[in-house]
């Protein structure tokens, strides 16, 4: 087993030495093995572990779940960091369901942690198993390609799944073998939820009836599908650029005979890369928008328009195809300010004042800065909640600089992370209420986005020992009459 999970790992080259990975432990089978396999690979891989679990207060186990993990890690001599939540509260205040509101809860957990102990990877304990049902599960929801090809071994340059090729019967065997316990979650056998009734009346009956092996069968295939849809996403990828169309741009502008040149496949995922886009999570883009779309685009009347679900109208003018948001009370119009430094700016549609200045490496508040552990944890800000200040490296800032409003689809690397994530997917990480987000504004130079004004910083933009000029942003919520005061004060 070691062995097998090991080739697995460097084949995928999911952990490099010097990683310290985040291993995901929720008491059960697949995660104590995991665990245990890794643990006993750390020397031979050259890296470190610390354990994260989360208690999800869905079951009454779940407390006695916790503290087996963290005797689990105390046998072991390895750091667990845990957290407590409430998912059927936050399911019901959020209109989730259980199984959806705790995977999300549970990532945002996952990513947190991994910040706050410095995980170059997180480990999840997904197995052959898994795989199968996921194939399964995205056939009978009528998935394309993105959905068939099941969960992948390496995802966002961060997760990592080393015993996705390993079933679930070997998992069985091994903890047998080295004596090792594990909770057991009753709730994986409840019929009402659907990944349950694949697992344990589907699959099975194709085991018996139809295919011997399925399990591999499947996991086979969506490997295949996986090789070909990451060619389509480069597909995409070379096309969108060819035709100067950015990750960051929300009104859209084809051209239709350029669209019709295409293969049909590519056509349709490109239209459906750039719906999704003004999706807050990148879901609900189906076949039927994707193919109304296309139709307004090749048949019929030379103009037209369609609605389309998250406020998107395209609207066909001749030999253009136009995507773009319609505009609905609540969330203000769109507004950009360049930025000079020194200066001072005023954003009415935030409520915010904003005073940006350029200090030396060498100026005391910096070498605090450098040398204040809680650096690496995340955005410097100090002073009262309405009221802080930040600091940029200036020299990694690519001018001009602007302050505009949030934009669907924008995107940026949070501060300790690799990869980049939605602006959605942070706002849930840093709990921001979504009537909130739209009146954040962003600090923007020419390559993105550098800082969610008092919520999250960019990775680039990181103060280290190697600054040579600091931008520092001093910013205060106020109001339009305090501006007026202000101004005759100065």
């Amino acid at each position: 087993m070691f062995g097998k999970v090991k080739k697995v790992i460097e084949k995928y080259r999911m952990i490099r030495p010097g990683d310290r990975a985040l291993v995901a432990v929720s008491g059960g089978p697949d995660s104590v093995a995991l665990l245990a396999i890794l643990h006993k690979l750390a020397p031979e891989l050259g890296i470190s572990l610390v354990v994260g679990h989360l208690n999800h207060g869905l079951r009454p186990e779940a407390d006695a779940e916790e503290r087996f993990v963290r005797e689990l890690c105390l046998s072991m001599g390895l750091q667990m960091e845990s957290a407590r939540t409430d998912i059927l509260e936050l399911s019901r205040s959020q209109g989730k369901s259980v199984e959806d509101m705790a995977r999300a809860v549970r990532y945002s957990f996952l990513d947190q942690t991994a910040s706050l102990v410095n995980a170059d990877r997180i480990a999840l304990g997904h197995h052959l198993h898994d795989q199968a049902e996921t194939v399964l599960m995205n056939l009978l929801r009528g998935s394309g390609p993105e959905g068939l090809k099941g969960m992948t071994p390496v995802r966002d340059r961060r997760y990592i799944r080393p015993l996705l090729y390993t079933s679930s019967f070997e998992i069985r065997e091994f903890l047998a073998r080295e004596g090792l316990s594990f909770a057991v979650d009753d709730s994986n056998l409840d019929p009402k939820y659907l990944r349950n009734r694949i697992r344990h009346e589907l699959l099975p009956l194709l085991e018996s009836q139809y295919k011997t092996g399925i399990e591999r069968t499947l996991a086979r295939t969506a490997e295949i599908i996986g090789r070909e849809d990451d060619f389509m996403e480069d597909q995409v990828r070379l096309v969108l650029s060819d035709w100067n169309i950015s990750e960051s741009e929300d009104n859209l502008c084809l051209d239709i005979s350029k669209l019709r040149a295409l293969h049909e496949a590519l056509a349709c995922r490109i239209i459906k890369v750039l719906l999704e886009r003004f999706s807050p999570d990148e879901k609900g883009v189906f076949f039927s928008h994707i193919q109304a779309v296309l139709d307004l685009a090749f048949l019929g009347k030379p103009s037209g328009r369609l609605n389309l679900p998250f406020a998107v109208e395209a609207k066909r003018d001749y030999g253009r195809l136009l995507l773009s948001r319609r505009e609905e009370g609540g969330t203000g119009g769109d507004y950009c300010y360049p930025v000079a430094v020194p200066g001072r700016i005023h954003i009415p549609e935030g409520g915010m004042l904003l005073d940006f200045s350029l200090i030396d490496a060498g100026h005391q508040e910096v070498i605090e800065l450098v040398a204040e552990k809680e650096v690496t944890k995340g955005e410097w800000v100090v002073g009262r909640q309405k009221s802080g200040q930040v600091y940029l490296d200036y020299d990694r800032l690519t001018l001009p600089l602007k302050i505009r409003r949030i934009h669907p689809g924008d995107r940026m690397r949070p501060f300790g992370m690799e990869g980049t994530k939605k602006l959605k997917a942070i706002f849930i990480d840093k709990k921001v209420a979504h009537g909130d987000r739209h009146r954040l504004p962003l600090l923007v130079d020419a390559n993105g986005i550098l800082w969610i004004v008092g919520a999250c910083l960019n990775e680039s933009v990181r103060i280290t020992v190697g600054t040579r000029r600091v931008l520092k942003v001093v910013y205060d919520q106020v109001s339009e009459k305090s501006i007026e005061i202000r101004e005759r004060l100065l």
